[in-house]
């Protein structure tokens, strides 16, 4: 026979034993929070996400401009940058390759028009002495925009946002 000492301190191990887990309404709450936190910084993500990539558009627009305009001066000829609005298209002078812009970012480009220029095209010219036609490429998604500005005297290029 167990002294009664030790009856009570197995009594007490089983008591603590059936109250050791968690209840299905604590696990719910648990469950409910984690799904609110998972869903609010995945919202968080994807803006951050497309505020990053038009940024970075608008930032190899500009580089692709002074790029095109470096080209005119290097070369002694006239270059140009061409954005075809249709294809959501960019392409310029001294390099054979296009890019495209990403599906979600609004564009508008203010430019000079030219007699052989396409319809659904926007093109900023550059010349040898590095003036240029001047002009504008707004990049914009949801409430952020970048504006990439050329000065048609300069030719230098400049991005506000």
């Amino acid at each position: 026979m167990l002294p009664v000492k030790d009856v009570a301190s197995k009594l007490n191990k089983s008591r603590n034993l059936r109250h050791a887990g968690f209840s299905l309404v604590e696990l719910l709450v648990v469950l409910v929070i984690a799904v609110t936190v998972i869903s609010v910084t995945t919202v968080a993500y994807n803006k951050l996400s497309t505020n990053a990539y038009l940024k970075n558009s608008a930032r190899h627009v500009a580089a692709s401009l002074r790029y095109a305009r470096n080209y005119a001066v290097a070369k002694g000829v006239d270059a140009q940058m061409q954005i075809d609005l249709n294809r959501r298209t960019y392409r310029y002078s001294g390099n054979t390759g296009s890019f495209a812009f990403r599906p979600g970012i609004d564009l508008q480009v203010y430019s000079a028009e030219f007699p052989n220029q396409a319809p659904g095209t926007a093109s900023i010219f550059f010349a040898p002495d590095g003036s240029s036609s001047g002009g504008r490429v707004t990049l914009s998604s949801r409430n952020k925009s970048y504006v990439v500005h050329v000065d048609w005297l300069t030719g230098r290029v400049g991005i506000d946002g």
